[in-house]
């Protein structure tokens, strides 16, 4: 009876089939989303890929998506420079854009020592290899 109410009052016959339970139709077999950080080619972009960013489900540019990052995480962000600060005042979580001949990196203060974001938080290689991230040495 149940399947006749579904059918007279319009319902979709998806909704119909789900209540009969035909093999194979499940309410939980939705289509995933790519993982944050994940990187597809995109050759219209000065990088030639861009990073998917989960929190708004979008695709950005690699800068963009390290300030996008620091941002969701409210994280304190030094501004770029071609050294890490260093002293009190530098606490572990913040992040620091590292500006090098190379391009940018997106370090995070981590056990009190600057590490690439990218390993910390396990991004695909090719965004820890991306801009100024490909010529720093990781920390152990």
């Amino acid at each position: 009876m149940n399947t006749l109410r579904c059918i007279r009052a319009g319902l979709p016959i998806m909704l119909t089939a789900l209540t009969l339970g035909l093999p194979g139709l499940s309410l939980g077999q939705a289509s995933t989303s790519p993982a944050n950080g994940e990187a597809r080619d995109d050759a219209d972009t000065r990088a030639g890929f861009r990073v998917y960013f989960e929190p708004l489900r979008i695709w950005l540019e690699p800068d963009v998506f390290w300030y996008r990052w620091a941002d969701q995480n409210k994280a304190f962000l030094w501004n770029g420079a071609a050294q890490a600060p260093e002293g009190p005042e530098v606490e572990d979580g913040q992040m620091f854009i590292l500006e090098s001949e190379a391009g940018p990196c997106l370090l995070v203060r981590k056990n009190k020592r600057w590490r690439q974001a990218g390993i910390v938080y396990g991004w695909p290689e090719r965004l820890r290899n991306y801009g100024g991230c490909a010529s720093l040495t990781p920390a152990e």
